[in-house]
């Protein structure tokens, strides 16, 4: 009987780049954007899943998909706010965060495929799979709300 050469390689291609995933930081739980964008609007819960995107080593599509529902969320929180709204009334707060949790409706649908793959391919519990996102999230929230905020209160003057 003959046996086949046995081949260290042939595993090769398909575990190539392994070590340095499991070295980059992990990524968030895409739940966890819900928070970001109630609280700071279309352009913190965008700005991290763009974040999130990246450390899931997702499609650069996917990024520039993520940017474009930022603005565009961004874009009709401010006209909105500035059309309906006097300056950042309760009727403005209420409506940036809607408009940011329908922005986070389209992100987390967006991010799915990559995470259901980095989940496949990591091994472990599940919260040794990802990085606790409080502090990158407030830190969010702030810069977001703030550029949210600050057309209208221009705009409305």
């Amino acid at each position: 009987m003959h046996f086949p050469q046995e081949r260290p390689d042939l595993l090769e291609p398909s575990l190539q780049g392994l070590e340095e995933r499991r070295s980059r930081a992990r990524p968030w739980r895409l739940g966890s954007q819900f928070w970001v964008a109630f609280f700071g609007g279309a352009v913190a819960v965008a700005a991290f899943a763009w974040m999130n995107a990246r450390r899931l080593d997702a499609p650069s599509r996917v990024g520039g998909l993520i940017v474009a529902a930022g603005v565009v969320g961004f874009a009709v929180a401010t006209v909105v706010g500035a059309i309906f709204t006097d300056g950042v009334d309760t009727a403005f707060q209420i409506t940036y965060r809607v408009v940011g949790v329908l922005t986070f409706l389209v992100l987390h649908r967006l991010q799915q495929s990559p995470d259901r793959i980095y989940r496949m391919r990591t091994p472990g519990e599940e919260q040794d799979r990802y990085e606790g996102a409080f502090g990158p999230g407030l830190a969010a929230v702030i810069v977001g709300a703030i550029i949210q905020i600050t057309p209208v209160v221009v705009i409305a003057g």
